[in-house]
């Protein structure tokens, strides 16, 4: 047991603690076995872990701070197999190397990064060390100076009997953790352990200046440092050998210029002003042109940051070390006669918040994504509200929608990509009518010019549904998105910005409305494709709304077509009754001399090159160049026909479902049915412009690939009908009343098929030229294919007196119901999905490579940034879903999308930061970024200054010596001086050892840290 005196009249001195029971460990002993352990244990396996050691009553934290990569697996094995006494041979930091003087490239390794809270630059410039044990206590108030004693002394035995010879400190600093005690042991020559030990002690402290009296105020010179310094480590308080002192005395010098002052709202404007290049170059704009240094544009933050996430930069400027007596005799940074070097340093802002919304933003969605899987249907929901809302009620619907949010303490502040979601860190949890109805305004008003290139509609559709470029390449998913600046991609943005699963149904309800407005009222929905070409990689939300669109254009080009044809067919005496077979059969009267067409006969449609051919080809696409009819002299007309319309995925889905359904023989006719009414309106049409037209001339252009052309195929179909021919007649002459049953498969040339013996030259000559020289190919010449019936049936009908192939009024319809109705964790799903893939297409494009408006291009050729969107992006191809999912999900299972969004944000907003500043200067962007320090280069130096000094009176950027003016004319925030010399210590006849002094002085504060060596004899 030990005994220590109380702590009312403990005096200080070590001699009061005693030894009085050597049967148990005392708590002394005790601590020094942990101690012993723990350093034994970090050693081997290179990081800290949450080491904790208690010792009277209090709780204190053990952590190994190195800049080294922790020690593999497979090698602590080996390491742990070693005696004790040889476990650590650590070779102690030479902290009396100069050359550790003011080190800027050293950086704490990945593994202490969330262990600690200060910085390892500290504790490099106060001791020169860069790897070291620090204990802290766990609680607000650091240990008495009892306990601190007592900590040192066995924190010391601890180092010598583990063998090693790294620093250990104390914390004692009861809020800040700023002042520490420490104490590290070594051989006097590192390479031989049997020459000797020495022992250093080391100590910093922040001292208040106003506590400092006028002979120990070391801000007023560098001589009262020394002498601080010399008074420390002389042995003798009489020696006034200060002559000698100065002459073993080396001094270097940094000085520090901090810039934390700028327009905060500069680096994240929406477009840099664009300079007149007409401007005269000695106008002032010249000046605010060198400023930009031609920033990207393409950088500009508009997903909205509070604050700059660099909060401060240090302009440092350092002087290697200096005989003291001649820093003495100048006193003067700017006269030193060494070369200088000067470097940048970048303070980033920690993680909070207000630097993640977005990432925020996105969690709540998932959170109402889960939610929405124990939600009621939409409509019940709107009307629900609705209720509530008309009672009164609406307030306490808030209140209960707010208490069922799974994480209320979210900020849902997030905006559009347009517009900065930093304008209000508070949103109501169900928007108001008012709000909705601005929403609505935001979504369907067209800012943009029509003419802008960058505007919607002028954007081909390609690169609007590109996937993201992510890497080298573009990368393909199978996760359904949006195209980028579409509206219900603007519809997603907003949900970032609604606190609630209710807000967002709320919104989507009135949103889906307002497209039954349009369709309603034939206005064209802004932002959505018309064409009917479905992107199978769209969300199929997406899709129903270019369905509606799609309608509204076919509707609207439908009408008008329909009128101008009315007008036509009245002006040139047209009947529409001619759809019936007997008036078509009628039309094809012809001479019995086989002399062709009637002359006198009065055709419904004109001829090409009728007086009326200018209204008639208005109604169709041309000719076919050089290619004639068979049997008249005009080239073949090319008929306006029916689009059959596009298809949403779950149109496809029904459609081959359907067509699954008809597998069995007895249902191919079906099938065919099914696929044929297409080929029917084409038919017609092509009768419809080409009177006397037969079934060949139909083949030559709608299938070119049935009209044989060459000779020797012609000869091999023709011998080939011959033997079908023969055979037929022997069929015919055994079974003379027999019908022969046909199917489709003569479609595949077999020969088993009927020759076409239907004639509809009705006695006309075949013409020969112009493209008439070809048969028909085997599967067409049976009589009895399906496209030889539909062809018998076809009439000459033009396609606006036709029905309709395509519904627009019947889908249109059914798209807006589907809308209306959709289940509230399939709109949850399908706006998720729009909001990931968007967030890698806007980080990913890069201006310089993109068709799109500036604000989807904040993508940057900087190969950190890109491997972070490259893990975002691999995170979401794995974590998330391709189709709406069954089983339950829960919100952490998207913790790395989390991580790798909020890694956007962070890294981003400081590159952009880092690159409105330094503009052209990418390396010096690349060191801060990575490193947080950067050296400053001859042709870097000027963009620099400007950027720290350019807005003081009595700068000139035009100055032959720049470095000059700077140090002389500007007065540092920061001095620091690195103070070495050497005298013997604890006697005088010991060995001369190194000792070190650091001093920093600031005007709020001053630390002063020293390292004193005694030979351990």
């Amino acid at each position: 047991m030990t005994r220590v005196k109380s702590k009312s009249t403990y005096d200080g001195n070590d001699e009061q603690f005693e030894i009085t029971d050597y049967t148990q460990a005392s708590p002394w002993e005790t601590l020094i076995s942990e101690l012993e352990d723990l350093i034994q244990k970090l050693l081997v396996e290179g990081k800290s872990t949450d080491n904790q050691i208690n010792y009277n009553s209090k709780s204190y934290q053990l952590v190994y701070i190195t800049p080294n990569e922790p020690v593999p697996e497979g090698t602590q094995k080996q390491i742990r197999k070693k005696k004790k006494s040889s476990l650590i041979q650590l070779k102690y930091n030479n902290f009396t190397n100069a050359k550790n003087d003011f080190q800027f490239n050293k950086t704490v390794s990945q593994n202490d990064k969330k262990s600690i809270g200060y910085q390892l630059e500290n504790f490099s410039n106060w001791f020169g060390i860069h790897e070291y044990f620090l204990l802290l206590s766990l609680r607000d108030t650091g240990p008495n100076l009892s306990d601190l004693s007592i900590l040192m002394s066995a924190f010391t035995i601890a180092l010598h009997n583990s063998h090693c010879f790294l620093p250990a400190f104390v914390g004692f600093d009861e809020k800040r953790y700023e002042n520490f005690l420490g104490y590290m042991f070594a051989p006097i020559d590192k390479d031989s352990v049997n020459s000797g030990y020495f022992s250093v002690k080391l100590a910093t402290e922040l001292i208040s200046q106003s506590s400092l009296t006028s002979n120990q105020n070391v801000s007023e010179s560098i001589e009262k440092q020394l002498k601080i310094f010399y008074s420390k480590i002389s042995l003798d308080p009489d020696d006034r050998n200060w002559d000698q002192f100065l002459s073993l005395s080396t001094t270097s010098t940094k000085y520090t210029y901090t810039k934390g002052h700028w327009d905060e709202n500069s680096w994240r404007l929406s477009i840099l002003p664009t300079i007149d290049n007409n401007v005269n170059s000695n106008n002032n704009n010249q000046k605010q042109q060198q400023q930009q240094h031609e920033v990207d544009s393409g950088l500009n933050i508009r997903w909205g940051f509070p604050i700059d996430p660099v909060q401060e930069l240090q302009l440092c400027v350092m002087c290697p070390p200096l005989k003291t007596t001649h820093i003495l005799d100048g006193n003067d940074f700017s006269s030193m006669p060494t070369p200088k070097t000067w470097f940048i340093k970048s303070s980033f802002r920690r993680t909070h918040s207000s630097m993640n919304q977005l990432t925020l933003a996105t969690q709540s969605l998932f959170n109402y994504f889960i939610e929405s899987f124990k939600s009621a249907p939409l409509q019940e929901i709107v009307s629900y509200y609705r209720t509530n809302s008309k009672e009164g009620g609406k307030q306490q619907f808030q209140q209960q929608q707010q208490q069922e949010s799974n994480d209320p303490s979210l900020i849902k502040t997030m905006g559009t990509f347009g517009k900065s979601i930093a304008s209000s860190l508070v949103s109501p949890s169900i928007p108001s009518e008012r709000d909705i109805d601005l929403i609505l305004r935001d979504l369907f008003y067209d800012e943009k010019d029509q003419s802008d290139i960058y505007h919607f509609n002028n954007i081909p559709e390609e690169d609007l549904n590109s996937p993201p470029p992510i890497g080298d390449k573009q990368q393909s998913t199978n996760i359904k998105r949006a195209p980028l600046d579409s509206l219900f991609f603007s519809f997603c943005t907003v949900c970032l910005s609604i606190q609630s699963l209710a807000g967002i149904i709320m919104v989507w309800n009135d949103f889906i409305h307002e497209i039954k407005w349009h369709w309603e009222n034939l206005k064209v929905i802004p932002k959505t494709f018309s064409s009917a070409q479905m992107n199978a990689n769209n969300c199929l939300i997406f899709q129903k709304l270019q369905m509606i669109n799609y309608c509204i254009k076919l509707k609207l080009e439908f009408q008008q077509q329909q009128e101008k044809y009315k007008i036509y067919k009245l002006n040139n005496n047209i009947n529409s009754s001619n759809s019936s077979s007997k008036k078509n059969e009628d039309l094809l009267e012809h001479d019995e001399e086989g002399n062709g067409w009637d002359n006198d006969v009065d055709f419904e449609v004109p001829i090409i090159g009728s007086p009326n051919e200018s209204d008639s080809t208005s109604f169709n696409n041309g000719t076919l160049k050089d290619k004639y009819l068979l049997y008249e002299d005009r080239e073949i007309v090319i008929p306006l026909t029916q689009d059959s319309g596009p298809m949403t995925d779950d149109m496809v889905t029904e459609h081959l479902n359907q067509l699954m359904e008809l597998t069995g023989e007895d249902q191919s006719e079906k099938r065919l049915e099914l696929q044929t009414p297409s080929l029917l309106s084409d038919m017609q049409a092509f009768k419809n412009a080409n009177p006397g037209c037969v079934f060949e001339d139909f083949i030559r252009w709608h299938s070119t690939g049935d009209w044989i052309t060459n000779p020797n195929e012609i000869q091999k179909i023709i011998d080939k009908k011959s033997q079908s021919s023969k055979k037929n007649k022997k069929v015919s002459s055994n079974s003379e009343d027999d019908t022969m049953d046909v199917d489709d498969s003569s479609e595949n040339g077999d020969d088993d098929f009927i020759l076409n013996e239907d004639d509809e030259s009705n006695g006309r000559v075949l013409k020969q030229g112009f493209g008439r020289e070809g048969c028909l190919s085997m599967r067409m010449s049976s009589n009895n294919t399906i496209w030889k019936r539909v062809w018998k049936s076809a009439q000459p009908v033009h396609i606006y007196d036709q029905s309709p192939l395509f519904d627009f009024n019947k889908q249109s319809e059914s798209a807006i119901d589907y809308l209306l109705n959709i289940p509230p964790n399939d709109l949850m799903y399908q706006i998720i999905s729009v909001i990931l893939i968007s967030i890698a297409s806007v980080f990913s494009n890069e201006k310089s490579k993109s068709n799109l408006s500036i604000e989807y291009c904040l993508g940057v050729d900087f190969l950190p940034l890109k491997q972070t969107m490259e893990q975002y992006y691999e995170s979401v191809n794995t974590k998330w879903f391709n189709i709406l999912p069954t089983d339950k999900i829960t919100v952490t299972q998207f913790n790395n999308i989390f991580q790798t969004l909020q890694d956007i944000e962070i890294n981003y907003s400081k590159y952009t930061s880092l690159k409105t500043k330094f503009g052209k200067l990418d390396r010096v962007i690349s060191n801060l970024y990575l490193s947080g320090y950067s050296d400053i280069l001859e042709n870097e130096f000027n963009i620099v200054a400007d950027l720290f000094f350019g807005d003081r009176e009595d700068y000139y950027s035009d100055s032959t010596d720049i470095e000059y003016d700077i140090t002389n004319s500007f007065q540092p925030n920061v001095k620091e001086y690195i103070t070495r010399s050497y005298l013997p210590r604890p006697f005088k006849h010991s060995q001369i050892l190194p000792h070190k002094m650091y001093t920093s002085i600031s005007p709020f504060e001053c630390r002063v840290a020293t390292c004193i060596s005694e030979e351990d004899v």
